[in-house]
């Protein structure tokens, strides 16, 4: 029977989710103790994948394992088994053709600036003291929803299927009680560094250093090379991924 697993973890000792020879990956560390578990090579497939150092509160993947098994038993052996930054925060039954990639419909990722360097956050948020202009770059970020062609904030190698189009649905920056400046967005799909390269163009805007306007061209040339860098991926966390609700097994 098909099963989907919500995953968090802390991606910073991390080569990123996707399994790799030779390097430590978040998918390869829970495969290994899935078939540790059963005695037998089992393969998971993540909703997406996340680079290296970057966090998840909630990836999804799908495996298919034998369909007498007790859930919340799984959950309890795997997270004895796993390292203290990575979580199974639940495991669900699904149809037999649900896919974890495929099937989402939506995903959000959130980037976190700390303005003041702070020992507890530092691998989760990006420390960046400079003063920002949030309206601004909230007026640029708005801009990304009349788009759908993102090759200007794209990396090298992204798929070559429908190769940078994405449906944004929200794109947005806020100000937390605690003074960390958070960015969120929502799309249907993301290209490969696409988040942190929107973030690294957004505080070119906030700091005065490049216009609204500016920000547009950019999308619009869909030219890579006009582009700032991309910031570190310490503050990007993947926090949701939706799917059907059809496809769950009640």
């Amino acid at each position: 029977m098909r099963y989907f697993l919500s995953i968090a973890y802390e991606g910073t000792y991390y080569h990123g989710w996707q399994e790799q020879v030779n390097a430590l990956t978040v998918q390869g560390i829970i495969q290994d103790k899935l078939s540790q578990i059963y005695s037998q090579q089992l393969r998971i497939i993540g909703s997406g994948r996340t680079d290296r150092g970057v966090h998840a509160a909630q990836q999804w993947a799908h495996v298919d394992l034998p369909e007498d098994i007790h859930i919340h038993q799984l959950q309890h052996q795997l997270n004895r088994l796993l390292p203290p930054y990575i979580a199974v925060n639940a495991i669900y039954p699904v149809i037999p053709t649900a896919h974890a990639r495929f099937d989402a419909l939506r995903r959000t990722y959130t980037y976190t600036i700390s303005p003041i360097k702070n020992p507890f956050y530092s691998h989760i948020t990006y420390t960046f003291s400079k003063a920002l202009q949030i309206d601004r770059m909230n007026e640029a970020a708005a801009l990304l929803k009349a788009f759908q062609n993102f090759e200007a904030f794209s990396k090298v190698g992204s798929p070559t299927k429908y190769p940078y189009l994405c449906i944004i649905y929200e794109a947005y920056w806020h100000v937390e009680i605690n003074g960390h400046i958070v960015f969120r967005i929502t799309a249907n799909r993301f290209l490969r560094g696409m988040v942190r390269a929107i973030v690294s163009n957004l505080l070119k805007v906030g700091l005065g250093q490049r216009s609204v306007t500016d920000f547009q061209d950019i999308i619009q040339q869909q030219d890579r090379r006009l582009s700032a860098g991309l910031v570190p991926p310490t503050g990007l966390v993947l926090q949701e991924v939706v799917y059907p609700p059809d496809i769950f097994v009640l």
